[in-house]
C-alpha cells in the first residue's frame, strides 16, 4: 500500500523483487500488470487496488506465477488556503454572515472536492461564521477547516475586520411655525428628531442657521444630525418660521382739567395719565407725545392739545 504523491491523485512506486527456486536450474522472474512489465519505477498509478503477476521461469521453460496487490490510497491532506485581509460590513439588522467558501476559495485537494467549516473558538465549527455589532472595529480571528473526500483535514487562520458603514435612519420633525414670543429652543414647540440605527445611535443634535431680526421674527434653518457608534453621520433639515404677533390694545387717557395755571408739572402725563397698553407684541412699544399749547383762549389759562403716538416697530411699515 502506497500513498498518493503530494500534488497529484496518483502514486509512484518500484515493485519489490520476487524470489524463486528450481530443482535443476536458475530461475528468472518477470512481472506484469496493466502499467507495464518490469519493476519500475512506475508513476501516475491511480487510486485503487491493482494486481501484479510475478512469473518464474527455469532453464527448461517451465514457469509458475503468483500475484500480489498494489493499493494506492489518498493519504495527502488537502491544501488549506485562507483569504487574508477580509472585511465584512454589517447589514441593516446589525448582523453579518460569512460563508466558508469566501474564506477558503483557493483551497484544494489532490484527489477531489474539499469541504469547509469555520470556527471562532477553534472548537465549534459550522458552514458560516456570524458577526454582530459587538464585533465592530475588532479584528476577529477565525479558523477554517478544510476536509477532503476521504476525511483528511487541514487548517488555516485568517483575520476578519468587522465594519459598520450604514448611516442611522434620521426622521426630522415637520416644519414648525411659532411666534416671536415663543422659544425656538423649546423642542416641545419646535419638534424633536428621532433616529434609529442597525447597531446603536450615539447622539442626536442640531445646529441652527438663524435669519431673525431684532424682534425675533424670521426663520431658522435647523440641521439635525445623528451619529451612530461607528461614527456614521446622517443629517436632515427642518425649517422653523417665527411670525410677528400683535394683540395690542391701547386705551388713551381722556381729557383732563388742571385747576391752576401755575404748576407746569401738573400737566405732565405722570399727572394727566399715560396710555394704558395691554396685549402682546414682539418687543416693547414706543410711546411718545407732542403737545400743542394754545394760550389766550377765553376761560382758560392754557389749553393743550396732546398728540399721542404708540408704535410697534416690529410690525410698523412706514409705507
Amino acid at each position: 500500500t502506497i500513498g498518493t504523491d503530494a500534488f497529484s491523485c496518483s502514486g509512484s512506486l518500484t515493485l519489490p523483487s520476487g524470489t524463486g527456486s528450481d530443482n535443476c536450474s536458475a530461475v528468472s522472474i518477470a512481472t506484469s500488470w496493466q502499467y507495464g512489465p518490469g519493476y519500475g519505477p512506475f508513476t501516475n498509478v491511480p487510486l485503487g487496488t491493482h494486481i501484479v503477476t510475478y512469473t518464474a521461469t527455469d532453464a527448461c521453460a517451465n514457469a509458475s506465477s503468483a500475484t500480489m496487490t498494489v493499493t494506492v490510497e489518498d493519504n495527502t491532506p488537502p491544501q488549506a488556503v485562507c483569504t487574508s485581509r477580509l472585511q465584512i460590513a454589517l447589514s441593516a439588522k446589525g448582523g453579518a454572515e460569512l460563508n466558508t467558501g469566501t474564506i477558503g476559495q483557493n483551497s484544494s485537494d489532490n484527489c477531489g472536492a474539499v469541504f469547509f467549516a469555520v470556527s471562532r473558538d477553534a472548537e465549534n465549527f459550522s458552514p458560516q461564521v456570524f458577526f454582530d455589532c459587538t464585533d465592530i472595529g475588532q479584528s476577529i480571528q477565525v479558523l477554517l477547516r478544510v476536509t477532503d473526500e476521504v476525511g483528511l483535514e487541514n487548517f488555516c487562520e485568517t483575520d476578519i475586520s468587522v465594519r459598520d458603514f450604514l448611516k442611522p435612519n434620521l426622521l426630522c420633525p415637520a416644519a414648525a411655525t411659532i411666534n416671536c414670543l415663543q422659544d425656538p429652543l423649546d423642542l416641545a414647540l419646535a419638534g424633536q428628531a428621532t433616529a434609529t440605527d442597525n447597531c446603536q445611535v450615539d447622539t442626536v443634535f442640531y445646529q441652527d442657521n438663524p435669519a431673525l431680526n431684532a424682534c425675533n421674527i424670521g426663520s431658522i434653518q435647523r440641521v439635525w444630525k445623528a451619529i451612530d457608534a461607528a461614527g456614521n453621520l446622517k443629517s436632515c433639515t427642518q425649517n422653523i418660521v417665527l411670525n410677528a404677533v400683535n394683540t395690542t390694545i391701547v386705551a388713551f387717557p381722556g381729557n383732563f382739567v388742571v385747576n391752576n395755571c401755575a404748576a407746569q408739572a401738573d400737566m405732565h402725563p405722570d399727572v394727566t395719565g399715560w396710555p394704558s397698553i395691554s396685549g402682546q407684541a414682539c418687543s416693547a412699544l414706543s410711546v411718545n407725545f407732542t403737545d400743542h399749547v394754545f394760550n389766550g383762549i377765553p376761560g382758560f389759562c392754557t389749553r393743550i392739545l396732546r398728540d399721542w403716538k404708540v408704535v410697534d416697530h416690529c410690525v410698523y411699515d412706514p409705507n
